[in-house]
């Protein structure tokens, strides 16, 4: 019996010392989730304070939209309180929001379960207008449901001010640049004095920009034509402000010589440029000149003299259908005193002869099949093609030849196509 009694009590003590030890793991699971809530409790403060001090303008919506909460940003932004704000535009958010489509953003968070955004411009108590960024987020329970929705609104109207400026600016700078544009186009020769002399001619002109430092000059007097083809340092303002130098330059010259040689008139133009540009000094720090062929046609003796600096003279014979490349000199007009010697080509001309003077925007334009550089390879090309074109219809052909050539690639450079049928 003694054995028997014994056994029980060892029983019931390791039953006790097992609950115990089952109690010890209970309190320290206790002390573990207590020491748990003080922290959530901390960080929910934390929170607390920081959506309260925040400056964006937080907000919480029920499913339907209705608004059930705001932190004090909302009155610090809007001048009302919530209560006033309610009367005056109701508390859901689809009759609140200024958005427009407030509706497909709303319904896309709910059906989609994720944040969107959108921007909204809305008057205040006080009349001031603001801009808000509004992002709207779903929250969602354990089971994956939707619970509320917290919108943010953060303040983007300085941004939205500087954005306006910017656009005012740009409106400005492009009424600007238009209004210089024709300004540039009314210096270039007029069509009808070009028709005038020439009766057969066509000119591609595209400026990269609004103005362009290709340019072209006509002058005629006596029988004699002279006609320029000309490439500024530079495109787009700088660029036309050279254009317009230039042709300042060369009605100076014209005023000041009889002598139509085409070796003359580059050196005179030399010049003068140098003359307008300050350009005496040995060292500089810019290069400002101009490329140009010069033609000096005698309607006489139905010839052309030919003159260039960096830009050649294509002539494509009808008889033959021969395609002649005239070289320029390696040489430029502005850049220095030094004065220059430029060959002189004569040329003999007949009827239906045609004749191209360019600057280089076009060969150097990127496209084709390999959005390479045209370059004179495909440039002589061009050409060939373009002489079987009625010159009547070249500038259109040109237009889409360009289009079909660049593709996305952007213009680099002025293009400046001048031709003449004899």
């Amino acid at each position: 019996m003694l054995e028997i009694y014994n056994q029980e009590l060892k029983q019931q003590k390791e039953a006790i010392v097992a609950q115990n030890e089952e109690l010890q793991q209970q309190q320290e699971e206790l002390r573990t989730h207590m020491q748990l809530l003080e922290e959530y409790n901390k960080e929910l403060k934390r929170l607390s304070t920081i959506v309260e001090e925040t400056d964006n303008i937080i907000y919480t919506f029920d499913v339907t939209g209705k608004l059930i909460w705001a932190n004090n940003a909302f009155k610090k932004y809007m001048g009302y309180t919530l209560e006033e704000f309610i009367e005056a535009f109701g508390d859901n958010i689809l009759n609140m929001s200024t958005k427009k489509d407030i509706s497909y953003y709303f319904y896309t968070c709910l059906e989609n379960k994720h944040s969107v955004q959108y921007i909204s411009k809305f008057k205040t108590k006080y009349g001031k207008e603001m801009w808000f960024q509004t992002t709207l987020t779903p929250i969602l329970n354990k089971d994956g449901n939707i619970e509320e929705i917290v919108a943010i609104d953060a303040d983007i109207t300085e941004m939205k001010k500087a954005e306006q400026q910017i656009y005012n600016q740009n409106i400005e700078i492009k009424t600007t640049l238009e209004y210089a544009s024709k300004i540039q186009q009314a210096v270039l020769p007029a069509r009808i004095f070009i028709n005038a002399i020439f009766e057969k001619n066509s000119i591609y002109n595209k400026p990269k920009d609004f103005v362009s430092g290709d340019f072209y000059f006509l002058h005629y007097a006596n029988d004699y034509a002279i006609l320029t083809v000309a490439d500024s340092t530079g495109h787009g303002i700088p660029g036309a402000f050279m254009s317009l130098l230039g042709t300042m330059a060369l009605r100076i010259v014209m005023t000041k010589t009889k002598f139509y040689n085409p070796n003359i008139i580059l050196n005179m133009l030399n010049d003068e440029l140098v003359k307008l540009l300050h350009q005496y000094e040995q060292k500089r720090k810019t290069i400002e000149s101009i490329d140009i062929a010069l033609c000096v046609f005698n309607f006489k003796t139905n010839t052309l003299e030919y003159s260039g600096a960096n830009i050649p003279l294509y002539i494509i014979r009808k008889n033959s259908q021969e395609l002649i490349r005239i070289r320029p000199n390696k040489a430029t007009i502005g850049y220095s005193v030094v004065k220059e010697t430029f060959t002189v080509h004569s040329l003999s001309l007949n009827e239906g002869d045609r004749i191209y003077l360019s600057s280089d925007g076009i060969a150097d334009q990127f496209g084709g099949e390999d959005n390479k550089k045209m370059k004179r390879k495909g440039f002589v090309s061009l050409l060939k093609h373009l002489n079987k074109v009625p010159i009547e219809k070249i500038e259109d052909e040109m237009e889409d030849f360009m289009h079909k050539w660049m593709g996305n690639n952007e213009q680099v450079d002025d293009m400046l196509l001048f031709i003449v049928e004899y």
